[in-house]
């Protein structure tokens, strides 16, 4: 059996007890004096039992004077802050919290207070700092909020969850149907589901949440430029950032003044280069026609020296081709011409260009062809590609007068998205068509406005300043781009892009030197201008055709129901009084089945509208017409 202890190891043990209990109490009253925050202990009767260090110096009391005091009176602040708190935790027994100013020290104190059984230990954490910095960045968020509240443009302030924290009254004015909703915590979603309610939108259930959705992820993604959109019928510039917390931060400005203004500036623009072209073709139509008019009389003068007149008149028909050039490069400016647009290899058209320029270079240029790889088949006009490529040589040649090397070339190529962004041209296969010449180059001022109708570097009377306006117009006309690189003494390179094209590529009918002549058909020739009446039917008689004459739609309609025998072709004007020409071969296919058609229009504005109501197979010529061209289109027509 173990030994019992003895009363006095009984003693001996308890007192090693009360040592390490003596020698722990002074370990935790060492602790809880080191640190910087007021520890009190009190018993059930509000009495202190302990008072850190720190509590002491609130007190301006040694703990000796303290311990056994009511709490009340060694710190009187506790009963008109702290009483209900402390009060209530002692008798249901559960720690509490508070924070409160502390006069005496002119600090903040958060306190907690935690059930020891017998009473309560009370612990205060000075929170001045913490307060301070809080209460300034309240303050200085507040003035923020303030400042954009006043702000004369739209502020909206959206958390990470699509709710609004703040906006301001110039926000509520975008959405004039729902201002009434634009509240602190009311929910995008919820918002745009109302306005399309209030609108009496009809969209299905499924497309009105499909566009709720767009519009909440467009507000809560805002991009990194700002946007113009139309609002309730005016115009906002939004932009917008992500805040720190996952929200988004937008500024609405309302630009609909801004736009109305730049708007009306651009009709004066517009106006201003209105009454230049006006001044530009003015200045050149009276110069032809003074030249035409001068060689026509000179001709009528004459009549009898065959030698004289066939001179003049090869002038009046050189200087009608130049009108009619002026013409078509106005046209292509402002991308109003007709387009005789073909699928076409591009590579087919270099040896035509070659021979035309070889001519019109000179011996001082030397002029090489280049054709790269792939297969440039592209959809175009190739009457006007091959002019756009004379112009560029021409302006080559021009740039260096004392000679050069001229480089006209094709080849396929693939523009990525970087190079698309640096030049403009979207990604995707192209078939490229590029003049390089090493003349005398431009700077960045003269490369801004080379494509401006009427500029020109060239002297007075040397050119129309035309050119390239007008294969700017026709390369945009047909979705293609161009693009120019040039320095000061170093050459320039003008290239086209073309978008590739699918399918074979058309034959280019080669128009004979001899006109086809006509086998005595009947041809009723339709025109309300009476000079150019008078003249495309004697030209169609001299073809040897048989004509009949109307002067407008009511008439050749008459004409028509008199006349019993057969009429092989109609030659008609489509914008006449009345009934025009359209109308006129639609009346004429029903009454006569086996009748050709031609029809011709000088309002070149309309004539996609008016090719679109045509009837199959009718062609649509834009006047002038060439009377070479008029009958090849006329034995075309008949022998089809």
């Amino acid at each position: 059996m173990p030994k019992s202890k003895t009363t006095e190891e009984y003693h001996a043990l308890l007192a090693r007890k009360e040592e390490e209990l003596r020698i722990s109490g002074n370990r935790i009253n060492e602790i809880l004096n080191s640190i910087s925050d007021a520890f009190i202990t009190v018993d059930g009767m509000w009495r202190l039992t302990f008072v850190n260090a720190h509590a002491e110096r609130m007190a301006i009391k040694k703990s000796d004077a303290l311990i056994g005091s009511l709490l009340w009176d060694s710190f009187p602040e506790f009963a008109s802050f702290f009483f209900e708190s402390l009060a209530a935790s002692l008798k249901e027994g559960k720690s509490a919290a508070d924070r409160s100013y502390y006069p005496e020290f002119k600090r903040w104190f958060d306190m907690r207070c935690y059930p020891t059984g017998d009473g309560l230990a009370i612990y205060l954490l000075d929170v001045s700092e913490k307060v301070v910095a809080e209460t300034k960045a309240r303050e200085a968020q507040d003035r923020l909020m303030g400042a954009m509240k006043s702000l004369s443009q739209g502020f909206v302030l959206y958390d990470a969850d699509g709710c609004i924290v703040e906006c301001n009254d110039h926000f509520r004015d975008c959405y004039p149907l729902i201002a009434d909703l634009i509240q602190p915590g009311a929910r995008l979603e919820d918002l745009f589901r109302a306005e399309l309610e209030r609108s009496g939108g009809s969209e299905t259930p499924e497309r009105a949440e499909e566009t709720i959705r767009q519009r909440v992820h467009d507000h809560l993604n805002p991009t990194e430029k700002p946007e113009e959109k139309q609002i309730a019928g005016r115009w906002w510039l939004i932009s917008g950032s992500r805040t720190a917390d996952g929200g988004v931060v937008a500024i609405h400005a309302d630009i609909t003044e801004d736009k109305r203004m730049r708007e009306r500036m651009r009709d004066s623009q517009k106006l201003e280069a209105i009454g230049q072209l006006a001044g530009g073709i003015a200045h050149d139509f009276n110069n032809l026609l003074m030249i035409i008019g001068g060689y026509a009389k000179r001709a009528a003068d004459f009549v009898g020296d065959e030698k004289r007149v066939s001179e003049s008149l090869r002038e009046v028909l050189k200087a009608t081709h130049t009108a009619e050039s002026l013409t078509r490069q106005l046209l292509a400016f402002s991308r109003k011409q007709t387009l005789e647009t073909k699928v076409l290899d591009v590579r087919d058209l270099l040896p035509q260009i070659e021979t035309l320029l070889r001519p019109l270079l000179g011996e001082q240029i030397s002029l090489e062809i280049v054709i790269g790889g792939g297969n440039p088949i592209i959809e175009a006009d190739p009457g006007q590609l091959t002019q756009a490529i004379v112009n560029l040589a021409i302006n080559s040649r021009d740039a260096m007068p004392g000679g050069g090397y001229l480089t006209i070339g094709t080849h396929n190529e693939l523009v990525r998205p970087d190079a698309a962004d640096r030049r403009g041209i979207p990604p995707g296969n192209y078939a490229v068509l590029y003049a390089s010449d090493d003349g005398v180059g431009m700077d960045e001022e003269t490369k801004s406005k080379i494509f401006e109708p009427f500029f020109t570097t060239k002297d007075p009377g040397k050119g129309t300043g035309l050119g390239l306006a007008m294969i700017y117009g026709f390369v945009q006309q047909s979705n293609g781009y161009i693009t120019v690189e040039s320095e000061p003494d170093a050459g320039s390179i003008f290239a086209l892009y073309f978008p590739l094209a699918d399918g074979t590529p058309d034959e280019i009918p080669e128009v004979s030197e001899d006109a086809p002549r006509g086998r005595g058909e009947m041809v009723l020739v339709v025109e309300d201008n009476d000079a150019l009446r008078e003249l495309t039917s004697k030209i169609v008689e001299d073809l040897g055709y048989a004509v009949l004459v109307a002067h407008d739609g009511l008439h050749a309609l008459e004409v028509e129901d008199e006349y019993e025998e057969t009429i092989d072709l109609l030659l008609s004007d489509v914008v006449m009084p009345g009934v025009n020409g359209v109308e006129v071969a639609k009346v004429l296919r029903e009454s006569r089945p086996g009748i050709k058609i031609i029809l011709m229009s000088g309002y070149l504005k309309d004539m996609e509208e008016v090719a679109a109501t045509l009837p199959d197979g009718v062609p649509l010529l834009a006047k002038p017409v060439p009377a070479d061209r008029l009958a090849q289109e006329i034995r075309e027509a008949l022998d089809a």
